[in-house]
């Protein structure tokens, strides 16, 4: 298996350990963990926005101008303050941008199963089952979004784990698919 490979299957383990921590916390404290989550970004932005200021201050300038490090600054630190200012705001809009990020998901899913398909995978149907799952969860929270924000973290949890586990088996099956190409090929006379 080339290193290529070997990186996405390990960016795509790493992804769906995220998806999954980032769920359960959803799950297991869903009011208090949205808006830890909404004040995290934001003082990481802040941080962020506040280095790169700084490091304009502090570089060449030259370097400085090529970079753009203040505007970037500038860019960061006026969103880390709205969203410490507009949690409630960024909350409600949550459910959106968790859709839209799981029907371009779901997308990528579909397609990896009719590749699994073509590559004569025996459960590839099952890749795309979860593909058609993870679209159909992806869509009700664009159309539907929740009033409740406990509820729509719940479902936003589950959905991250669903879409986790979906990835991991995408992947295994895919790594087992190459790996019994790249066996066929050593052999193959």
């Amino acid at each position: 298996m080339d290193s290529k490979k070997k990186r996405f299957d390990l960016y795509s383990l790493l992804l769906s350990v995220v998806y999954v921590a980032l769920g359960l916390v959803l799950i297991i404290w869903p009011d208090t963990s949205a808006r830890a989550i909404c004040s995290a970004l934001g003082v990481l932005l802040l941080l962020a926005g506040g280095f790169h200021v700084i490091s304009y201050f502090m570089q060449s300038h030259y370097s400085s101008m090529i970079r753009q490090s203040l505007t970037i600054g500038l860019v960061l630190l006026l969103l880390g303050a709205f969203i410490l200012l507009r949690t409630d705001d960024i909350l409600k809009a949550m459910p959106f941008v968790f859709g839209i990020l799981l029907v371009i998901d779901s997308a990528t899913k579909v397609q990896a199963a009719f590749d699994l398909r073509r590559l004569q995978a025996p459960y590839w149907y099952a890749a795309l089952l979860i593909g058609i799952v993870t679209a159909i969860l992806g869509i009700i929270l664009v159309v539907n979004p929740f009033t409740a924000i406990v509820v729509l973290n719940i479902f936003i949890g589950a959905s991250l784990i669903i879409n986790a586990v979906s990835n991991l088996i995408s992947s295994i099956l895919l790594s087992h698919k190459y790996k019994s190409m790249d066996n066929a090929e050593h052999w193959d006379p």
